[in-house]
């Protein structure tokens, strides 16, 4: 068995962004793709010529759109034109010059992902080649919708990998509703009792990655594979086997669902995810003003007093836990509050992936259009509180539709929002509006958390909170881990971190499109380093070395220290545990390709 890759995620030649063309090297393939792109040929037309899926017809065009440089067809076409003058059809890849290696450079990375594995159930159904062809497209597609990974076995079995190109906390939600996705579709497009059997898990694989931090295709090594593969092997036709990495990683995210305690889900379009608050470890610490803000707020609204209150934070700051302590409030008041949650991308299935508010119950499932009608303007007369968790996860076309709609019918309603990062303009008339920033905990904050959790004088009580660097989530993501492993190896070196706390650092450092080398190169650097010190190790062109670090001390993930008098300023990962996180996930460059 020889697993395919689709798409054609090779090292990208950086040459032809300063016009240098004849050095652009093209696969096979992507000649293939750009001699019928010049015939005039449209994506379904070129899926149909080569045998392969529309999903990996569009992730070569995408590939190859880089390459040249272009943004559309046309464009495509004419800067193609400068391939050596040769045709397109024969050999137009140039042995690259010397200068130009260094931007091939790939870099072998454990990768926190959700693994996907899947298989038709053959018990009642035959499987011909036209059948296992129009699966494999089937797969193909949804794995380019989902920006996943693509591994297809003989008889109509794949693997897909969620967070080889970019991690997202929640890609085990995602592969739950790729996989109902496909499910729909083999039954509409082929037969209605025609049923797959899949298993799902969570965990690190090894991969190869470019510069700007694309999949390679290449060195794909992990026992996540295997885990998710047996899952499978003893998974019922019609349903998803969850391995207990799935299952704590949703756990983790703050969904559930009824079927998942019994280790599975059903590949059914009616499934739905929904909010579950396991409650916090300890009694919520260092929040006592923000909580007697939002208990104020209730006794104005029973004054008959309408107010907004937003609740900001960045991610692990403790927002879901201080709505949960607001809950409890109002519950003691005898409010029942209208609590919503903004649906993650690509989380639930069966809806579009933006601009859906889920129930935390998982009772409604409403777009914003309809939310905002029989939510807010419906409610004349509202006595319980309204709360809408997590905003961000809105388009801020979405989001600004709603603070519109809030402005314009909460006028009367006592309603709290959260989100990340700043909130756009909202004071609405005669309503009270207050806003309130979660900060870091004090020294002092972090100790009583950490005497609740490990008791007091624990050893590992220190590099906690060095490493927590007073943000709830870590804390309490540290604490588990240290009662299960620094006991016995805080001492030895390659200690692997939590997962999940992998997975959000991933997340939020990824969102900033840092070049890779440049963090290999800091991240394997002890002390502080000059740019002269890091130019030693910088694989590519050291004229723009000062403008990626420029734009790494812009997102936080690298500190410039200034140096005395005329010492010059020095450069280092900015966070102790983005410093361990960063010595796990990045291994060594691969070196370049020919």
């Amino acid at each position: 068995m020889s697993p395919v890759v689709t798409g054609e995620h090779t090292d990208l030649n950086v040459a032809t962004a300063h016009g240098d063309w004849a050095h652009v090297a093209l696969s096979p393939r992507q000649r293939q793709i750009l001699t019928l792109l010049r015939a005039g040929k449209s994506n379904k037309e070129i899926a149909t010529d080569l045998n392969i899926g529309l999903g990996t017809t569009k992730q070569h065009l995408v590939t190859l759109f880089k390459k040249l440089g272009a943004t559309n067809r046309a464009m495509a076409i004419s800067k193609s034109q400068a391939l050596t003058g040769a045709s397109v059809d024969g050999p137009v890849a140039i042995e690259r010059p010397e200068r130009d290696r260094a931007e091939n450079i790939s870099y072998r990375e454990r990768r926190p992902v959700a693994v996907l594995c899947l298989r038709p159930d053959t018990k009642n159904i035959a499987l011909d080649a036209d059948t296992i062809k129009h699966l494999n497209r089937l797969y193909s597609d949804v794995a380019f919708d989902f920006d996943a990974g693509f591994l297809v076995h003989s008889g109509g079995r794949c693997d897909l990998i969620f967070g080889i190109r970019q991690v997202r906390r929640h890609d085990i939600l995602r592969a739950v509703r790729a996989a109902v996705s496909i499910s729909k579709s083999i039954g509409s497009a082929l037969r209605e009792d025609f049923q797959l059997q899949a298993g799902l898990a969570y965990g690190y694989i090894a991969a190869s990655m470019d510069k700007d931090g694309d999949w390679t295709g290449e060195a794909i090594q992990g026992g996540v594979m295997a885990t998710a593969q047996n899952e499978m092997n003893h998974a019922a036709p019609g349903r998803i086997n969850l391995h207990h990495t799935a299952k704590t990683m949703i756990e983790h995210i703050g969904f559930d669902a009824d079927q998942i305690t019994a280790g599975h889900i059903a590949l059914s379009p009616t499934f739905r995810w929904r909010a579950k608050h396991t409650g916090g470890q300890t009694p919520l610490v260092g929040r006592a003003p923000e909580l007697e803000v939002l208990r104020a707020a209730l006794q104005d609204h029973a004054d008959g007093k309408p107010g907004i209150i937003s609740i900001q934070g960045e991610t692990g700051m403790g927002k879901t836990e201080l709505l949960h302590a607001f809950i409890g409030q109002a519950e003691a008041a005898r409010l029942t509050p209208d609590y919503w949650t903004c649906s993650l991308a690509d989380s639930q299935p069966g809806a579009p992936s933006l601009g859906w508010l889920a129930h935390a119950d998982g009772t409604q499932f409403l777009d914003l259009s309809n939310f905002c009608k029989t939510v807010l303007r419906q409610k004349t007369t509202p006595t319980d509180p309204l709360i809408i968790e997590n905003c961000h996860n809105l388009t801020t076309a979405k989001f600004v539709e709603l603070l519109t709609v809030i402005k314009k019918y909460g006028q009367n309603q006592f309603i709290v929002i959260s989100h990340r990062g700043p909130l756009p303009a909202l004071q609405p008339d005669g309503m009270e509006f207050t806003a309130l920033h979660l900060k870091r905990l004090s020294e002092r904050e972090m100790t009583t958390v950490l005497c609740n959790l490990l008791g007091p004088a624990h050893r590992a009580e220190k590099w906690i909170k060095q490493m927590a660097q007073g943000v709830p989530l870590f804390l309490r993501q540290l604490v588990s881990f240290a009662l299960v492993e620094i006991e016995n190896q805080r001492n030895r070196p390659g200690i692997i971190p939590p997962i999940e706390l992998c997975a959000v650092i991933c997340e939020r450092v990824e969102s900033h499109n840092l070049d890779r080398r440049l963090l290999h190169v800091i991240a394997k650097t002890k002390n502080p380093e000059t740019v002269m010190g890091l130019a030693k190790s910088w694989p590519g062109d050291r004229n723009d070395l000062r403008l990626k670090l420029e734009q790494a001390v812009a997102s936080g993930v690298v500190e410039a220290v200034t140096g005395h008098r005329r010492a010059a300023t020095q450069y280092r990962i900015s966070h102790p545990l983005l410093v361990w996180v960063f010595s796990i996930l990045f291994l060594s460059p691969v070196g370049p390709s020919a």
